[in-house]
């Protein structure tokens, strides 16, 4: 009897194995785009060769600053509400008995009320009109992006960076901050946004010692 059942289960659970198994092929011929765009990411991936094996290299991220136009927006909106204070403060150093205080308060009037105006376009400009600058530093990659002067937008390899440089050209009368590499080419970096310079220059030193940066990270000295 064990036999008899035995001969007739076999068969039809082979017949089921081989159906799963070509169930599951088809399964992964659906998904095959996925996987092929997950090899084709990896293929893409920094990779190290050790003693002949491919290791991924893990991307660190040393520094990263970024400044909204929001942000931008909300400074502004806040200046605007600081400037009348200013105005009174103004008025409480004149005494009402000086003859010009009439005629300092009417211009003031006018002055006020012109930067109040200039200020809320402003604010209403950057919040129409939604950017932001940044700047990354990564083992591979040290960039930065600016939303209005592209002079300032770059991508380049820090272990191909050689020096940062602070100068103040004397014809334009305008800080820079240039990226010096190491084939000769420079970029520019913005000297506009308040990020912290000294732990910017600190990343760097970690991502490639051997990169030089300016011991005073707030001097800009004239050259020609």
């Amino acid at each position: 009897m064990l036999q008899l059942i035995s001969s007739v289960m076999t068969p039809w659970i082979a017949g089921l194995s081989e159906t799963h198994n070509k169930c599951q092929q088809a399964d992964l011929g659906k998904l095959s785009p996925f996987f092929a765009k997950r090899r084709k990411n990896a293929a893409n991936s920094p990779q190290t060769v050790v003693a002949g094996v491919k290791c991924m290299t893990m991307e660190r991220t040393f520094f990263y600053y970024e400044r909204t136009r929001a942000q931008q927006a909300k400074v502004l909106a806040f200046n605007m509400l600081f400037l009348p204070f200013i105005f009174w403060l103004f008025l409480l150093l004149i005494p009402k008995s000086e003859p010009i205080y009439n005629e300092f308060v009417l211009y003031t009037k006018y002055i006020v009320v012109v930067a109040e105006l200039g200020l809320l376009s402003m604010v209403a400009w950057f919040l129409t009109h939604p950017a932001k600058f940044y700047i990354k530093l990564t083992n591979s990659e040290f960039s930065s992006f600016h939303p209005t002067f592209k002079e300032w937008t770059f991508s380049v390899n820090p272990q191909e960076v050689v020096s940062i440089e602070h100068r103040t050209d004397i014809g334009a009368n305008s800080s820079f901050i240039s990226v010096i590499m190491n084939n000769g080419n420079s970029v520019l970096l913005s000297p506009n946004y308040p990020c912290n310079r000294s732990e910017l220059y600190e990343a760097l030193r970690l991502a490639n010692p051997n990169i030089k940066t300016p011991e005073n990270t707030w001097s800009f000295p004239y050259k020609k």
